[in-house]
């Protein structure tokens, strides 16, 4: 029989919680970095109102926002505002109207570039 006494464990606890803390950190830092490019190439192609007279656009209201966070998931919501919720209606259409996509095209257009500001926040926070 061996018998083994391990000393340090309240220490190895804290150290744990506090890498936890920090991951959870980073991985959200990174998912907003790399939410910023989808973000800003659906402000330059979200519908804007040929009315000069209309104040505000759309695409002056696309916000990012996190939507849930925990140690090993950050969802991250791009999207119009919730006073702007016709953005969704712009983006899938509905019966009276054809969809005019802006978020979709966004994500397809910046995937690529989206991960790559994800993977340099999280290169340098977890160095």
């Amino acid at each position: 029989m061996i018998t083994a006494k391990v000393k340090g464990m309240p220490e190895l606890k804290m150290a744990i919680r506090a890498l936890q803390a920090e991951c959870k950190s980073a991985l959200k830092e990174a998912s907003l970095a790399g939410a910023q490019p989808i973000h800003d190439e659906a402000e330059l192609i979200a519908p804007r109102s040929d009315n000069p007279t209309e104040v505000g656009h759309l695409a002056d209201h696309i916000e990012i926002e996190v939507a849930k966070s925990a140690p090993s998931t950050c969802l991250v919501r791009i999207g119009p505002d919730k006073d702007h919720f016709y953005g969704r209606f712009l983006e899938t259409g509905t019966k009276k109207m054809a969809a005019r996509p802006f978020l979709r095209p966004a994500l397809d257009t910046k995937e690529r570039a989206a991960l790559d500001a994800f993977k340099a926040v999280m290169k340098r926070r977890l160095k």
